[in-house]
């Protein structure tokens, strides 16, 4: 297995199966005019100058220079078959004009493909062969912006998680942030989404004006997980004010206010340790703060937290991913075992050694109008191993996809359906189609699967 020498600020690894790249869109406006919002003149919303963000600008926010000096920032050395991850930042993706992004994610593949297409179809169509694979795609968007339409947009870019700016659960809070959206639109996209197989990710932030150690608690320990939401990732961030007022004129304002209490680096993790206990298991909860610099904030939590003292109490798929345990990625894994809990709306399947302890795959099933499995998600962790490369240690390219799919499968019969529908990657669906899957529409892979008989469960 190829190692990686590189240090810089967003994480570079291949032990969650994939290589991760970070980009952004041109800077345009969201849709919000939030009260906490970060806003540095010359980036995107929320967003600050950076090592990232630099990046982008510097290649004027064109994404073939992007991604192009992300694999010689990375060193990424010419051997085909590496999986790549996608995850495209920068204000609101949905407020963006449908035929930019479509250009933009026509860039990229053709990147991945080393080949320029005449059109993004072209460019999708190659992926399915090509050396280089993408095998995810994560977009940031808006609860409010969430249609019918642009569910449809995101399929054609080839977008698998869409991240919800929720924020928090409290319709007045929300109100008096100015967050342009309540817990009923939250709802209507989370819905949405799962209709149409999209991961969901939620974005929350504790501490926001109006809002209490208490509200905080409730949300994170009980108000997220109604079935309406839970969410199957999540992101948490404090509410922060930054030294430089110039960049959150508004919360500003609100710095010496009875309505707003920061919460202190204490509060903050005595938040978590209440709250992690009740996180369910099947979340993959990927941040709890911002990569900001303890020197810039003026009110807020500081200090950086090391997320592995939650051990003892989360349990979350994060917190078991092998990557995060004390499991040799090259050692044995395949006494793993394949299980299945209720999520939300949903099923959960994980792959697992040592009674749970130790997470190496996982992925989504919603049973969609009574007679569809409908398949959201599907990744196997470990150390990255290309594509159509055999496999005796590690994770990777040992059956544990299959098997979780089997296990799928089993579920969908079990709750009467009669098909299985995935919405595959676009560097994917040879993988699905070795497994019997077909073609269904334009951007969909579907198996006909056999009725369960009473005497079968």
């Amino acid at each position: 297995m190829t190692t990686f020498h590189t240090k810089h600020r967003t994480d570079f690894r291949i032990s969650h199966g994939k290589i991760t790249l970070v980009f952004y869109n041109k800077p345009a406006f969201c849709g919000g005019t939030c009260v906490y919002c970060i806003h540095e003149a010359g980036f995107t919303k929320s967003t600050v100058s950076n090592e990232d963000t630099l990046l982008a600008k510097n290649c004027s926010w064109d994404p073939t220079c992007q991604i192009d000096t992300r694999f010689q920032q990375y060193q990424i050395p010419a051997i085909y078959g590496y999986k790549y991850g996608l995850a495209v930042k920068g204000d609101s993706f949905t407020n963006h004009d449908p035929d930019y992004l479509r250009w933009y994610f026509k860039a990229l593949y053709d990147y991945l493909n080393g080949h320029v297409s005449e059109n993004l179809e072209e460019a999708r169509f190659l992926q399915q062969d090509a050396f280089s694979r993408c095998v995810g795609v994560q977009a940031e968007t808006r609860p409010d912006q969430i249609t019918e339409e642009w569910c449809a947009i995101m399929l054609q870019l080839g977008v698998t998680t869409v991240e919800l700016g929720v924020q928090c659960l409290d319709d007045e809070v929300l109100h008096i942030n100015r967050r342009g959206h309540g817990l009923d639109e939250v709802r209507k996209a989370t819905q949405l989404l799962r209709e149409h197989g999209f991961e969901v990710g939620y974005h929350m932030m504790v501490g926001m004006v109006g809002s209490s150690d208490e509200i905080d608690y409730e949300v994170l320990s009980q108000r997220l997980w109604e079935p309406d939401f839970s969410p199957d990732c999540m992101k948490i961030y404090p509410c922060i004010l930054l030294k430089n007022l110039k960049l959150q004129r508004q919360l500003a304002r609100y710095a010496n206010s009875t309505r707003w209490t920061p919460l202190t680096d204490e509060r903050y993790v005595d938040l978590l340790t209440m709250a992690y206990p009740h996180i369910p298991p099947t979340v993959h909860v990927n941040r709890i703060q911002r990569m900001m610099p303890p020197e810039e904030i003026l009110l807020g939590p500081k200090n950086t937290i090391d997320r592995l003292q939650f051990n003892g109490i989360s349990r979350c798929l994060w917190q078991r991913s092998v990557a995060q345990t004390d499991y040799p990625l090259d050692g044995d894994f395949w006494d793993y075992r394949v299980q299945s809990s209720l999520h939300g709306t949903g099923y959960c399947i994980e792959a697992t050694l040592q009674d749970g302890a130790v997470l190496v795959g996982y992925g989504r099933l919603n049973v969609i109008g009574g007679t569809n499995g409908l398949i959201r998600d599907l990744r196997v962790l470990g150390n990255m191993v290309p594509v159509g490369v055999r496999n005796h240690i590690g994770p990777q390219h040992i059956g544990i996809g299959k098997t979780m799919l089997q296990e799928m499968e089993r579920l969908a019969r079990q709750n009467g359906c009669t098909t299985l529908t995935v919405h595959p990657p676009v560097g994917t669906p040879r993988y699905f189609e070795s497994l019997g899957f077909k073609p269904k529409g334009n951007y969909y892979y579907q198996k006909l699967l056999e009725p369960l008989f009473p005497r079968d469960a």
